[in-house]
């Protein structure tokens, strides 16, 4: 196995350790185009703490998304993707991306030793601009994949799949939004992969496998899943809805 050596400059852009503390309230938010017109940005602020996936666009969607960023998790798939590894004029666009952001951004730090210089040299702009980075513990990860793997998720986990499951061990109420892993809606409109973009998806998911399991999390009334209309400011229990949920 490849070994990367740490010296002083690198290991000062990494983050000390942290304790996250207990939530009573809790909202995991995907990016889902389901979330467009749903009018449920005030629903996903209501919660104590909001989780966020990948860095999505805030500002241009606040009625829909919310603007609440507790803690935000930033992919290597994203570095790559929208801000072309962080090169050149990148910075640029990555910087104005951090603008919609406070509370943590936790960024994996993978073994691939490639990936490892675009990690830290994020790391250390997103200090610059007054976030607090966290790094993702590699070992639990692993063993929630394992986990999941040996009961029928193949594939990696989503983001929003990992972070409920992070949600529920912090949180005494989880709700979700912007989670539905279908192009269309229960009547047949289309959903964009994102709400923010034109996006078509990727093929390392197992998002049926994973529906599936947060369906009967709701079911259980462990989590709470949103994919209606929202009204008020506050989680109404008459927004959640499942339909569609056993169809892959």
């Amino acid at each position: 196995m490849d070994k990367l050596k740490m010296n002083r400059n690198m290991y000062k852009h990494l983050p000390k350790t942290l304790e996250l503390s207990h939530y009573n309230t809790c909202s995991v938010v995907e990016n889902s185009g389901i979330l467009l017109g749903s009018g449920c940005g005030n629903a996903t602020d209501h919660a104590q703490f909001v989780f966020r996936c990948n860095l999505a666009p805030i500002t241009p969607y606040i009625k829909d998304a919310g603007r609440k960023t507790s803690l935000t998790t930033l992919n290597k798939s994203i570095l790559d993707k929208r801000y072309g590894g962080l090169h050149r004029y990148n910075l640029t666009r990555f910087g104005r991306a951090l603008k919609d952001y406070s509370g943590y951004i936790w960024i994996p730090l993978h073994s691939n030793l490639d990936r490892i210089p675009v990690t830290l040299t994020a790391a250390y702009l997103l200090r610059i601009g007054g976030l607090q980075v966290l790094l993702m513990n590699p070992d639990h990860y692993l063993g929630m994949q394992n986990y999941w793997t040996s009961h029928g998720i193949t594939g990696f986990l989503t983001t929003g799949f990992y972070m409920t499951m992070v949600a529920i061990e912090m949180c005494d109420t989880v709700d979700l939004y912007g989670f539905w892993p279908f192009n269309t809606t229960g009547t047949g409109n289309e959903v964009n992969y994102h709400y923010y973009d034109d996006f078509v998806g990727t093929k390392a998911h197992n998002f049926s496998a994973e529906f599936s399991v947060l369906n009967k999390l709701h079911h259980d009334e462990i989590i709470r899943i949103n994919i209606r209309k929202c009204q008020n400011s506050a989680v109404n229990s008459n927004n959640v809805s499942t339909e569609k949920s056993t169809k892959v």
